[in-house]
């Protein structure tokens, strides 16, 4: 029998015969059944995002910014450490008006950014080859992948996108961004790249040993990295730490694979106890003046006060989150 003769031998109407299955599946099931749906969204996000970014002209807009360029600046010529014609030279190439600011004269008579190990050293290359607007995107495009990875294990299919949208249209990152001498973004980026890698390789059972101990160290590397960039990102670096140990037993993670780990953190430590040690004349001495920044209680409650607004206010999704965290903590 021929194509298209059922109908008729069974003396059907034209209007009452079947459908195909298939047109009764709309544009978005199709899409949604996509394999590649939940990544092209993810990219989508993260694209969307770039082109924000690189669309704003960028501004020096404090005197972080000019601290920052000039580290970035004087490190593209191989320099950390500058005699004071090295200083001179540089602010006279940098021009007049703010020139350099927050930088530290140590008692040898040599000057370096007191805000140094951290960001510059992780936007030089992107300053060397011309493309330093790229570099808060490269970490942020670090973040996303991270992100993605770890909130689909955890949460299942089109979680990681979902983690990645809201990450990338975060008030704080649109703000912050399109700023490649600010490194508000790239730490950020760096910690979320720590958390997601770390959240798949507490959950990836099924996964190689090798592999959960790759991704524990990126994440771990990634923590510090931030903390290098701004020190009170510390404060994720032990959350992380304690996270491992307190759940290692049940996530399966084994001696050698903890040992990777705290090699990782204890090598980190000491090599910014040496270098602070070196540079600034103490191993828990920084850039920054006397009283600029302290660690106490008494600092807790003013910033209890203070902070939560702003937050809330540049990412509305924090309320979302603690009632997700808490009600996860809860059951």
């Amino acid at each position: 029998m021929t194509t298209g003769t059922i109908a008729e031998a069974t003396g059907a109407p034209a209007g009452l015969r079947p459908a195909p299955a298939a047109r009764g599946r709309t544009a978005v099931e199709a899409f949604l059944g996509w394999r590649w749906a939940e990544p092209a969204v993810a990219l989508l996000g993260f694209g969307a995002l770039s082109l924000v970014v690189l669309t704003k002209a960028t501004a020096l807009l404090e005197p972080d910014d000019y601290a920052y360029r000039a580290s970035i600046v004087a490190l593209a010529h191989g320099q950390v450490l500058l005699t004071t014609a090295q200083y001179q030279a540089l602010a006279h190439q940098l021009g007049s008006g703010t020139g350099i600011v927050q930088w530290v004269h140590l008692p040898d008579g040599r000057w370096i950014s007191e805000k140094n190990p951290g960001y510059p050293f992780f936007a030089v290359v992107f300053s060397v080859l011309g493309v330093l607007r790229l570099a808060p995107l490269f970490y942020g495009g670090l973040a996303s992948g991270a992100l993605y990875l770890g909130a689909r294990r955890w949460l299942g299919r089109w979680a990681g996108a979902a983690a990645v949208l809201l990450f990338c249209t975060s008030g704080a990152a649109i703000t912050f961004a399109w700023r490649a001498t600010m490194p508000t973004f790239t730490d950020a980026s760096l910690v979320a790249t720590g958390a997601g890698l770390l959240l798949w390789a507490m959950l990836a059972a099924e996964a190689s040993r090798r592999r959960r101990t790759g991704a524990g160290l990126g994440a771990f590397l990634a923590l510090e990295a931030a903390t290098s960039i701004r020190y009170t990102d510390v404060t994720e670096l032990v959350v992380a730490i304690l996270a491992v140990l307190v759940f290692a037993r049940r996530a399966g993670v084994d001696r050698r694979m903890l040992s990777w780990w705290a090699a990782s953190v204890a090598l980190f430590a000491g090599g910014v106890l040496v270098f602070d040690t070196l540079v600034y004349g103490a191993p828990l001495r920084t850039g920054y003046g006397a009283g600029e920044i302290t660690f106490s209680l008494s600092a807790l409650w003013p910033n209890l006060l203070h902070m939560p607004a702003p937050l809330v206010e540049a990412m509305p999704m924090a309320l979302l989150a603690a009632v997700g965290a808490g009600g996860t903590a809860l059951r």
